[in-house]
């Protein structure tokens, strides 16, 4: 915060708990729009870690969303709302030329690193699918290549969906030769049906196009083991 007071960037703060459900839904969601808007500093503070940020902050609720200019709070945003929050962030949002070091990475296969000032340099690995035209595209990148596609089917009120999307989110990072897909199986009900989808969360491999693999429900081993398998 105090970094912010000599730079025209906003500056957003994500406080959050692990044991938060909305928290966890909304966090791939935090790291996208990180990556979507590198001159906003992007900042995660865990209630539980610093209590004393938090109070100080008059945090009650997770998640709550604080934006500053100049070192000063100029707005808030309380629940796991992510087109709110990307309303908020486009509100403050400043452009301004960055230094080299913070710049995102131009390479697709790339990973951002982690800067000292927060999560914008970190390179999202999960696509959250947004529409049909979005997923058929991305179905035909995966026909026309010779990457697994990793689908994960899910829905913000299944509670096992919701704890298993940070480990999504690991094994993303850790077997890049992948790609890795988040669909919401309520938005986007008519891929969920044309794939026979009727367990959450359900997790797809997909190769030329076509399903080569499935698993059923959020077992964290049993996922690994088949992303493993088709990540080559």
């Amino acid at each position: 915060i105090n970094k912010g007071k000599s730079t025209k960037r906003s500056v957003v703060v994500d406080f959050t708990a692990s044991w938060c459900g909305p928290c966890r839904y909304i966090s791939p969601v935090y790291h996208e729009l990180s990556a979507k808007y590198p001159c906003t500093i992007f900042l995660k503070v865990d209630v539980d870690e610093l209590k004393a940020v938090s109070q100080g902050c008059g945090v009650t609720a997770m998640p709550t969303f604080q934006f500053f200019r100049a070192g000063v709070k100029c707005d808030e945003m309380r629940g796991a709302d992510k087109n709110g929050l990307e309303t908020c962030i486009q509100k403050h949002y400043v452009e301004v030329e960055l230094p080299e070091d913070e710049k995102p990475e131009v390479a697709e296969d790339k990973a951002m690193t982690n800067g000292d000032d927060g999560l914008r340099q970190r390179k999202p690995k999960v696509v959250t699918v947004t529409s049909e035209e979005h997923w058929e595209k991305i179905m035909k990148q995966n026909q026309e290549s010779n990457k697994a596609l990793i689908v994960d089917f899910w829905a913000p009120w299944c509670k096992p969906c919701v704890e298993i999307a940070p480990f999504f989110e690991e094994l993303s990072a850790r077997f890049p030769s992948a790609v890795f897909a988040r669909l919401d199986a309520d938005e986007i009900d008519s891929v969920t049906e044309e794939f026979e989808v009727s367990t959450l969360p359900s997790f797809k491999v997909f190769k030329g196009g076509k399903v080569v693999e499935e698993l059923s429900g959020a077992i964290k081993s049993a996922l690994e083991s088949m992303v493993a398998k088709h990540a080559k």
